[in-house]
């Protein structure tokens, strides 16, 4: 009966202390932005909500840097600012580029869109990478000296007709995700990892769209030889077509890392065990 007893309290104890390793094995935040301040108030300037210091020390910075037209509470709108398309961005140092092909080299940005008002074809607001630092008053098509976009998520005005997703450089390696209206969540899925094919000669990693939950992508292909320099809100046209609700960042471990820490665990368990006999 003690032995029974002493099993239960010592696989109880085990499985108290695997679930948080499991839950850290999980992902790492590294960027979470809530978009809680005022419509009032420029993004430009202001700090990411969460940061992590892994970025900052390899050269990332917390500090948004955007057109005008983007404001702290995630509307979009115009303020007189020069052109109709512009971006905000936060750069990520050399963190990604410094993970690529090590098991734990996969990264997702997650980020929500509200449509708030039915506005022209053409209209449309996205998020997405870039090599190199974007300008305020381009946005993600405009082909630079400077920059390059890839892996990049719109969302379109009601009805308009095009490409949701764009894995790149710019524009190429497009894919048509049907209508999409109201508030919508995308997920972007970077794998960089060696157990994904990344060489860094002939395979440079594959980019994976999904949307509004869903464990299926809509879309997948072959990234572009690019670097992970930043990440852009873009848009396009002055007129309003929606708002930012929320946006993280996450790098999320190889499968097997975490199936390792579970068998580290039961191992372990059945070491207590032995040991107890």
């Amino acid at each position: 009966m003690k032995s029974q007893l002493l099993k239960k309290s010592i696989s109880t104890y085990l499985l108290t202390m695997a679930l948080p390793m499991v839950g850290l094995t999980a992902q790492t935040l590294l960027i979470e932005e809530d978009f809680g301040g005022l419509s009032s108030d420029r993004l430009d300037g202001d700090t990411a909500s969460y940061f992590n210091p892994l970025l900052s020390s390899s050269g990332g910075s917390s500090t948004w840097v955007g057109m005008n037209e983007f404001n702290q509470d995630g509307s979009v709108d115009v303020k007189g600012a020069v052109g109709a398309y512009g971006s905000a961005y936060l750069t990520l140092g050399s963190y990604v580029n410094d993970a690529k092909g090590n098991e734990d080299a996969i990264f997702s940005l997650e980020a929500t869109f509200s449509n708030t008002s039915a506005v022209a074809a053409g209209t449309w607001i996205g998020v997405g990478f870039y090599e190199g630092t974007p300008s305020v008053n381009n946005a993600f098509f405009t082909t630079s000296a400077n920059n390059t976009s890839f892996a990049t998520a719109l969302l379109r005005a009601e009805g308009d007709s095009g490409s949701e997703y764009y894995a790149g450089p710019n524009t190429t390696s497009s894919y048509d995700a049907g209508a999409i209206s109201g508030t919508v969540t995308y997920k972007i899925v970077l794998d960089y990892s060696s157990a994904g094919g990344y060489d860094g000669v002939t395979n440079f990693g594959t980019v994976y769209f999904y949307r509004n939950g869903s464990n299926i992508a809509d879309f997948s292909s072959a990234l572009p030889d690019l670097a992970v320099d930043a990440i852009s809100l873009t848009k396009t046209n002055n007129t309003t077509l929606g708002d930012y609700e929320s946006l993280t960042f996450v790098q999320i471990p190889e499968p097997s890392s975490v199936a390792l820490t579970i068998a580290f665990g039961a191992l372990c368990g059945t070491f207590i065990l032995r040991r107890r006999r």
